[in-house]
């Protein structure tokens, strides 16, 4: 894939960020946020998954609900973070009802947007080796890798140059460009969350959804 830099003009791109959102939280829409701005991308599309594939969660809520807890919170984070670029949430994987995968999802976009850039958090992108043709993925995105404390860079990546202060151009066994955003964000996680909800502290700073 092509290596592209930022560009000075919002593009009519599209930045893919996939996950069980369970429940989406306000970390989650600024690292979107933050990357699609970065390269000047119009919208972040966040797409909360059935069920993560190899994964059996113990459901706090349902996919209807997390995707409706998923758009209130886009609404109340926009209020403070003007678009562009715009977040909007996709139950393209809800609707399947069944777990998916994320090369399957991104060639069902392909069609509409054929040169998709994908957001993974590094808790995630640590096993990518292990995900359904990972190759294939490079091939169609671009992937961009946001850092969480607490986890490392899979082998297979080699650093290649600085592009800001914070953010660094690796390949992929050498051969395909991924984008590392150093910036720490705040690595508390939905299952830490999870189970301040159960208690009933609904006003956790995190989640708008729940305030009055």
């Amino acid at each position: 894939m092509t290596h592209i830099m930022p560009s000075f003009h919002f593009q009519s791109g599209l930045l893919v960020f996939g996950g069980s959102f369970h429940p989406i939280h306000h970390v989650h829409l600024q690292m979107a946020y933050d990357v699609a701005k970065f390269f000047q991308i119009r919208e972040a599309l966040l797409i909360p998954n059935f069920q993560t594939p190899g994964k059996n969660e113990a459901d706090l809520f349902t996919p209807q609900e997390r995707f409706q807890i998923a758009t209130i919170e886009i609404f109340a984070f926009q209020k403070k973070h003007a678009p562009p670029p715009f977040l909007t949430v996709s139950q393209i994987e809800l609707i399947k009802k069944k777990p998916c995968y994320t090369i399957d999802t991104l060639q069902e976009i392909l069609p509409v947007e054929p040169a998709p850039y994908l957001l993974v958090g590094l808790d995630q992108f640590e096993s990518f080796a292990a995900w359904k043709t990972p190759e294939k993925i490079l091939k169609t995105a671009q992937v961009c890798v946001v850092h969480r404390h607490q986890s490392t860079l899979p082998s297979e990546m080699k650093f290649k140059s600085p592009i800001t202060p914070d953010v660094d151009l690796y390949l992929w066994q050498n051969q395909h460009p991924v984008y590392y955003f150093k910036k720490g964000y705040d690595d508390r996680s939905s299952q830490a969350i999870r189970p301040l909800i159960l208690e009933g502290n609904f006003k956790h700073p995190w989640l708008k959804a729940y305030h009055p």
